[in-house]
């Protein structure tokens, strides 16, 4: 609250900080405090790191959710694509025997 002014209209504004004023993200903070990295720059990397992993599952998630081929199988147990099914029905047979 300390950085809040008020003028006489009851108007207020923020200070802004001091130039070169640094203060440290607090992510990079917890890390540190915590012992899980030695200083800050080893923070940075992890973060860096967690942060392309995270991502890469992301477009792995991504592209497997769209270019996933269905399969269909008959009572025999043979695998047909969802391509081949619809071929099938379209040409009037009633199971993939009779398309064959």
């Amino acid at each position: 609250m300390e950085r809040i002014e008020f003028n006489e209209e009851n108007e207020f504004h923020m200070r802004a900080r001091k130039t070169g004023y640094y203060e440290q993200p607090k992510m990079v903070r917890y890390l540190v405090d915590k012992g899980i990295v030695k200083n800050e720059k080893q923070a940075h990397y992890l973060l860096l790191g967690v942060s392309v992993f995270l991502l890469a599952i992301v477009f792995v998630m991504i592209y497997s959710r769209f270019n996933t081929e269905v399969r269909v199988y008959d009572q025999s147990g043979n695998e047909y694509t969802i391509e081949e099914q619809l071929r099938a029905i379209k040409s009037g047979a009633k199971t993939f025997d009779d398309f064959r």
